[in-house]
């Protein structure tokens, strides 16, 4: 078997309001056109999409909920050509989990952003690099769900491999956009081993906003 990664069905709500609202961005009306249209397409369910899931840092901590403290808020639409790369990010807001992973319940998106910078273009190499990672990290060869998973504490952004049968419990982590020089971008992490990393630089900052004001609270 060789692995699969697929991204979750894009929610219909998405593909009926967030295409109406992309022109309202400077961003995305000052882009190529062929980017323009293959963006629309992946907001219409027929480009390229993936969940979007966020860590906070009281998750990562020894006493934290770990990977299970991640809370899916939203998705990234994307699309790349000769031309450059550009994404949106969709937030769907007070989204809260039934179940299954991608399974949600939240308020209407609200297209937040759109962006065109190294931060897409990582994303968009990880991605293609992944079928060589995962054949190289010995990772089992199964069928994964491809989320994004977003630490913005320790400002660290991975690709999230979940497998898509539910028996299988082990996810894993593959950092494209980090400041971390103890993660290493050629390499997949399992959830407890990428935890195992970033935990101590949690730690750091967590006695580091102890010692703050309490508006140094928000991650």
């Amino acid at each position: 078997m060789v692995s699969q990664f697929d991204p979750k069905p894009l929610p219909d709500v998405i593909k009926s309001t967030v295409p109406q609202a992309l022109p309202r961005f400077s961003s995305f009306n000052s882009a190529p056109a062929d980017l323009q249209q293959m963006l629309e397409a992946s907001a219409q369910g027929s480009g390229q999409w993936w969940q979007v899931s966020t860590l906070g840092l009281p998750d990562v901590l020894g006493d934290g909920k770990g990977m299970d403290g991640a809370r899916a808020g939203g998705w990234r639409i994307a699309a790349r050509s000769a031309g450059g790369v550009i994404a949106g990010d969709v937030y769907m807001r007070d989204a809260t989990r039934l179940g299954p992973p991608n399974a949600l319940k939240s308020d209407p998106p609200k297209l937040a952003c759109i962006r065109r910078g190294d931060e897409i273009l990582k994303m968009f190499n990880k991605i293609q690099e992944l079928p060589k990672l995962t054949s190289s990290n010995d990772i089992p060869e199964q069928p994964y769900f491809l989320d994004l998973l977003l630490l913005p504490g320790l400002v660290t952004d991975s690709l999230w491999l979940r497998p898509q049968d539910l028996t299988q419990k082990v996810s894993y982590v593959v950092p494209f956009n980090t400041l971390i020089k103890e993660l290493d971008g050629e390499r997949v992490y399992s959830g407890t081993d990428f935890l195992q990393v970033v935990r101590p630089l949690a730690e750091h900052w967590e006695k580091y906003r102890e010692r703050g004001t309490p508006s140094d609270s928000r991650y």
